[in-house]
């Protein structure tokens, strides 16, 4: 919900956002020194995306985090240095992801809709939907017959 009134403080006119300073930034200090988090008001997460255990957690600002993604804690979504804008280098994960604790998930990759990332997986490559991803690097497991 903070998340939330410190994002639409920046869609307001130049001389209200001057008026909403004060409380983006206690809500940026709280999130760093009680969670060890850094999410950053213009980081553009969707409605309903679930934050299990903030400690730890960091998002680039302009990363895209779709709605109903699960995100737990040490996760860090950002970017690798490839020669691009930092636009152009970061993830965008799809609706219903669900992340494990300690994922890295860096670089201009593509989260499928659904899919599922292992704790501690350093995510380099895109994850089709509904796929599983684990390891360091890591891989996508093969789907199991039914």
């Amino acid at each position: 919900m903070s998340h939330r009134l410190a994002s639409a403080s920046l869609r307001l006119p130049a001389p209200l956002r001057v008026v909403t300073l004060p409380y983006r930034a206690a809500q940026q200090l709280f999130l760093q020194v009680v969670f060890g988090a850094t999410i950053p008001a213009n980081a553009r997460l969707g409605p309903g995306v679930v934050v299990l255990h903030a400690n730890g957690l960091g998002i680039h600002p302009l990363a895209e985090v779709a709605s109903g993604v699960r995100l737990r804690h040490n996760v860090t979504i950002g970017v690798r240095r490839t020669g691009g804008t930092a636009a152009e280098e970061l993830p965008r994960i799809g609706v219903g992801a669900d992340i494990g604790a300690g994922a890295f998930i860096l670089g201009p990759i593509e989260i499928g809709a659904g899919a599922k990332i292992g704790a501690a997986a350093v995510v380099l490559d895109d994850v089709p939907p509904g796929g599983v991803a684990v390891g360091n690097p890591a891989r996508v497991l093969p789907r199991r017959a039914p």
